[in-house]
């Protein structure tokens, strides 16, 4: 008779859920405020935090080196797939990923979708650099890139006429900030699923117990 191994759901600890609530927490505000300032704070975290992993991953034994070997798989996957996504397309040269139009991945979709919740657009006069307020362009929604190619590594764009508008925030800055969220998210994924797969084989092969037999019992 062998005695059965109760499998465990995953658990998470309040320190893990508390990190969470400040990952997505600090998500939102960098996202909504999208700058350099933020952008070069998440590329620093994003980058220590696969360093450290990487280096867990070589260095360190059990359950936190198979957290960091899928954080590390997981997060250069994704990075990788962004980097590199094959083909430039949208409003102009350069990887398809930044932009906020003609991207591929759900990814990049749903950052698209998000941006144009928060975009706002300022229009200015040339003539005296100050900002139009409630100009409205012809044919043009309100808070919208335009149809046809024309943003400026800035952000601006310069519609028919003289008045040009500018987006804030930024679109590439935007979205290289959401896919640094993304890395991240995917690499403590790829982390809890490598723990959960270690954890699994060394049940897997440890011996089954079998059942101690009872006092006064006797075996054939």
């Amino acid at each position: 008779m062998q005695r059965t191994r109760a499998r465990r759901l995953p658990v998470f600890s309040l320190r893990e859920l508390l990190l969470l609530v400040a990952f997505f927490a600090v998500g939102c505000a960098a996202l909504t405020f999208a700058n350099e300032i933020w952008w070069m704070a998440l590329a620093t975290i994003t980058g220590l935090a696969c360093l450290v992993a990487a280096v867990v991953a070589v260095i360190d034994r059990g359950p936190r080196q198979a957290f960091a070997i899928g954080f590390i798989i997981c997060a250069g996957l994704y990075f990788g797939l962004v980097a590199f996504p094959g083909r430039p397309t949208g409003y102009g040269p350069g990887n398809s990923e930044l932009n906020t139009t003609g991207v591929n991945y759900p990814t990049s979709r749903l950052l698209a979708l998000l941006f144009e919740q928060v975009v706002e657009t300022t229009w200015i006069d040339p003539a005296t650099g100050q900002v139009i307020p409630n100009y409205q362009p012809p044919n043009q929604p309100p808070n919208q890139p335009p149809a046809t190619p024309g943003f400026s590594p800035g952000g601006a764009y310069s519609p028919p006429g003289s008045v040009f508008g500018r987006l804030q925030p930024n679109p590439e800055t935007f979205m290289r900030i959401g896919h640094a969220l993304w890395i991240l998210l995917f690499g403590y994924v790829g982390g809890r699923f490598g723990r959960f797969v270690y954890k699994r084989r060394i049940n897997d092969a440890t011996p089954s117990e079998e059942a101690a037999p009872t006092p006064g019992s006797t075996t054939s």
